[in-house]
């Protein structure tokens, strides 16, 4: 008769389950699971749910389990062969809620043992050693788990639990049971503070196709690390996008900002060329009223002014005067002015008996001013 799948996958789950790469993927599914949402943990079966029964005289309780914490949910009788079967038709409908044996406490024997953590790797195979030395059974009156309580990395040793049950106890037990014995996927231990043990009593080939639910569960936990993975690296490669965008976008407005701030000094340095002249301007020319005061000493008094501008360097003088033609040579020895000369024709005044006139010259220092002129 061929084995079940899971039957003969069973020892290589007993070697995986005592090697620290288990408790390296637990840390992993842990943290895994932690990150998941409710309900994504309850499709995947990340939450151990179990249907528990317990033989406890004439009747079977029944407790819900769900990651090792027991809640009762009543009791049937074990002689009601007729009730039985109608229990069992309706927990093979709950394909996702595997059945477990419930052991009392004291139906098993612990013995807590010190090894190297070395002896992780081959758990089962080094503790079935201790069995004779530590229980008053030998290995084929028993079944056993282990179950690494503890690690002590600086001894480098842990701390590992040895539970072992009578063959003639489980079998006393399944045979309460009666048609609810089939299609169990464990045998656990209950414990004083009504948690269970977290171990598997029942032998490989009593155990159903639900012990292999762990190992989807472990599928669908792995698929959806790599998911979240993806996604986690989905977002710090829109996160690198989002920053350097914002890098070129900074880069390109300092640019912007360097450009104006060229335009800014260009337009300072100007206007500061712009002062430098207005400043040499000022200093090279006479002021007005130097100027006036100068006009004033060489003008003969029979000379009278209508009008004194000064326009770009320009002097024009606007007046009448009985020696106009002489106003000319009068002026020439001015130190502010140059090139005095009569703008067009004197016209005689029979009015006043003079000659009126438009004289004009260039104010010293106007030249020079206009040849340092910035650009």
């Amino acid at each position: 008769m061929t084995q079940p799948t899971s039957n003969l996958l069973e020892p290589i789950r007993l070697a995986y389950q005592g090697s620290s790469l288990s408790v390296g993927w637990s840390l992993v599914r842990h943290e895994l699971l932690g990150l998941l949402p409710a309900t994504w943990q309850e499709i995947l079966g990340a939450t151990d749910r179990r249907l528990c029964i317990r033989v406890q005289g004439e009747e079977l309780h029944l407790f819900a389990a769900n990651d090792g914490r027991l809640s009762e949910l009543g009791s049937l009788p074990s002689d009601d062969e007729s009730l039985l079967h109608k229990c069992l038709v309706r927990f093979q409908q709950q394909k996702n809620a595997p059945r477990y044996l419930l052991l009392d406490n004291k139906q098993v024997l612990r013995r807590m043992l010190t090894l190297p953590l070395s002896a992780e790797s081959k758990l089962r195979e080094v503790v079935s050693f201790e069995i004779d030395r530590q229980t008053p059974f030998t290995q084929d009156q028993i079944y056993f788990e282990a179950r690494v309580v503890s690690r002590n990395l600086q001894s480098k040793q842990c701390q590992v639990e040895l539970i072992v049950l009578p063959k003639q106890a489980l079998e006393k037990n399944l045979k309460s049971l009666g048609v609810l014995a089939s299609d169990l996927s464990g045998a656990d231990v209950l414990e004083d503070n009504w948690q269970t043990l977290g171990v598997n009593l029942l032998p490989l080939h009593l155990r159903t196709a639900h012990a292999n639910q762990n190992f989807w569960m472990n599928v669908g936990i792995a698929l959806a690390g790599v998911a979240l993975l993806v996604i986690a690296m989905n977002q710090v490669l829109k996160n690198r996008e989002q920053v350097q965008q914002e890098w070129e976008q900074k880069v390109a407005l300092a640019k912007t900002q360097a450009k104006d701030a060229n335009v800014f000094r260009e337009q300072l340095k100007r206007v500061g060329k712009a002062e430098i002249f207005l400043e040499k301007f000022r200093s090279s020319q006479p002021t007005m009223l130097t100027l006036i005061n100068d006009l004033t000493k060489r003008i003969p008094d029979d000379t009278a002014l209508d009008k004194i501008s000064v326009n770009e360097g320009r002097l024009v003088l606007v007046g009448q005067s009985k020696q106009a033609a002489a106003l000319v040579g009068q002026l020439q020895g001015s130190p502010y002015i140059s090139s005095p000369a009569l703008a067009g024709a004197v016209q005689p005044d029979t009015r006043t008996n003079r000659d009126r006139f438009t004289l004009t010259a260039t104010v010293n220092g106007s030249k020079e001013a206009a040849n340092g002129k910035p650009q």
